[in-house]
């Protein structure tokens, strides 16, 4: 029994480690942002454990006039369990679209700019 929970605390640290390498590999950082801005291929712009966040996000990448799409949004439809096993629900831009979706993702919602503003002097 010992030498099993032995194997399988090692087998979790392995399993943890290479998941971290893929969440590494996958998640655009702004220097490849950058770099695949000039290929036009698409890429992993954030990746979601629920659905209403990327909807919420795809939703506003919509509206600014950039093409995006979910993958995987289906299957976490019909049992969330299956999210964290697909890898999340990813939010995919074209590369040319990269840096200007970020960017408009990254800003602060209108209610807490506002707010911002009245607190100045």
């Amino acid at each position: 029994m010992g030498t099993q929970l032995v194997v399988r605390a090692k087998d979790l640290v392995a399993a943890r480690q290479q998941l971290a390498q893929q969440n590494e590999l996958a998640m655009s950082s702004a220097e490849d942002l950058r770099e695949l801005a000039q290929t036009g291929r698409p890429v992993v712009l954030r990746r979601y454990r629920d659905l209403p966040a990327a909807v919420v996000d795809k939703s506003i990448l919509d509206s600014a006039g950039i093409l995006s799409f979910l993958q995987n949004d289906n299957v976490v439809r019909m049992d969330w369990l299956w999210s964290n096993a697909m890898g999340g629900i990813k939010l995919i831009v074209r590369g040319n679209d990269a840096l200007e979706a970020e960017a408009i993702l990254n800003q602060a919602p209108p209610s807490e700019q506002s707010a911002a503003r009245m607190e100045e002097p």
